[in-house]
């Protein structure tokens, strides 16, 4: 049998208000493009806050996940993406928790407290990576705590 294909569960965890932006709701297009890069090779599902309501924790459990992404947008909605990030790594101990975006990636140690590693910059090509199996020191672009507490930032 062959071994099943890695789940990915990518959240945006924003709640940005319905006029922020002239009355649209913007995709998370980040996301999306990291769900575009790994859909050949694993199972993806994406929960948008602005839609889920409360019953995301659930959502989240029966998927299943081996990942999880946390899009940390902004500084304004960085705490809420980090206790949506806690609750899932204590809710789904087994998933490695993924931070990302642009808050995360400005400030990524902060980010590191929050999740298993954080990925800098886009993230297309390194989550991909990540979720394929290679080892996360060969992956460019990336910060992780090593099982002695060191971080490790990839350049």
């Amino acid at each position: 049998m062959a071994n099943p294909r890695p789940r990915v569960l990518l959240i945006f965890p924003t709640l940005i208000k319905s006029d922020a932006f002239f009355g649209f709701l913007l995709p998370p297009l980040g996301l999306e493009r990291i769900a575009a890069a790994l859909e050949t090779f694993a199972d993806v599902q994406l929960l948008d806050f602005r839609f889920e309501g409360p019953q995301w924790l659930e959502k989240a459990r029966a998927f299943r996940p081996d990942y999880i992404g946390v899009n940390v947008k902004t500084t304004l909605y960085a705490g809420h993406s980090y206790r949506t990030a806690d609750r899932l790594k204590t809710a789904i101990p087994h998933a490695k928790v993924i931070l990302g975006g642009l808050h995360a990636s400005s400030v990524p140690s902060e980010a590191l407290q929050h999740g298993d590693l954080v990925v800098i910059g886009d993230g297309e090509q390194a989550f991909a990576e990540i979720v394929s199996g290679k080892a996360w020191s060969d992956i460019p672009g990336i910060l992780f705590r090593e099982a002695g507490g060191n971080d490790v930032a990839t350049p």
